[in-house]
């Protein structure tokens, strides 16, 4: 089974499938003295070539993986995301959610927190004070960032504090907005 992960290419041949999955019933998860062969060829891969490992890893050399090479990348393309009101032309976030279910969701909330939260409501309080949407259109738009996040992530406090944070933020401007409107 060694040569055999040696040999292996994944970038050609993504799946297992010939080589260790029929050893899985015995072994239970990759063997040990395999994990950093397959570590070394996979780190790199895409979410096709990294998310069948999950099944095949141990819980532990799953998370120090994901550790290692999971969430720098995710945490690299968050840092890269423009986000732009009212229309988001940059797909690196619904990248990000699809390789939400291979990492822990409390990994995945600490880098939103991180990387993700600070801007999405600056770029949300800038579209308000500078363009004034409706309030509808700006509603509209947190919902719109809403739906792409996992039902995990939407479960988490965290993240539901600041998705409703964003909506708080759209109903005090158009509060603001009001009361300057009533008053001329």
């Amino acid at each position: 089974m060694a040569m055999k992960a040696r040999e292996w290419e994944p970038l050609w041949s993504p799946g297992c499938d010939h080589w260790l999955r029929p050893w899985i019933p015995l072994t239970g998860h990759l063997p040990e003295s395999l994990y950093g062969t397959v570590e070394s060829k996979i780190s790199g891969g895409c979410y096709d070539v990294i998310s069948p490992w999950k099944d095949y890893f141990g819980p532990t050399h799953w998370e120090i993986f994901s550790r290692r090479h999971i969430l720098p990348k995710l945490t690299r393309w968050l840092q890269q995301l423009k986000i732009t009101p009212p229309k988001q032309r940059d797909t690196k976030f619904r990248e990000v959610m699809s390789w939400t279910p291979l990492v822990r969701t409390e990994d995945m909330v600490s880098i939103l927190e991180q990387e993700f939260f600070g801007k999405w409501e600056s770029a949300l309080r800038h579209w308000l004070r500078s363009a004034r949407p409706p309030s509808g259109e700006a509603a509209a738009w947190c919902a719109g960032w809403k739906n792409l996040f996992t039902p995990e992530l939407l479960h988490d406090e965290r993240v539901q504090a600041r998705l409703e944070a964003g909506v708080a933020m759209v109903d005090r401007e158009a509060a603001d907005l009001s009361r300057l409107v009533c008053h001329t």
